[in-house]
């Protein structure tokens, strides 16, 4: 299902004006730095962009599902109590 975002009561601002250079390509400038967009195209023509992550597979099904979501909090609350670590000593024999 294609997440359209609502941009009905968006405040706009000028950023800069910009051409595309003979392939189609057009800077964004710093702002826009390793930063990942899902582009849409208006009935009118217009361009926006819409910053995204991407999540793998593995990663939405965690997130998606309650239960392993739970376990996997748990895990990262247990991780923050050093006094439940061990130290397991190198694994560098497996490295290699």
């Amino acid at each position: 299902m294609l997440n359209i975002p609502d941009l009905r009561n968006t405040i706009y601002h000028v950023v800069k004006n910009a051409g595309a250079d003979e392939r189609g390509r057009v800077t964004l400038g710093n702002d826009a730095k390793n930063t990942r967009f899902r582009i849409f195209k208006t009935s009118k023509g217009q361009y926006i962009l819409d910053p995204v992550v991407e999540v793998s597979t593995s990663e939405l099904q965690l997130l998606s599902d309650p239960a392993e979501k739970a376990l996997f909090d748990e895990a990262v609350q247990q991780a923050k109590d050093s006094s439940k670590l061990r130290d397991l000593g190198s694994f560098s024999q497996y490295v290699g």
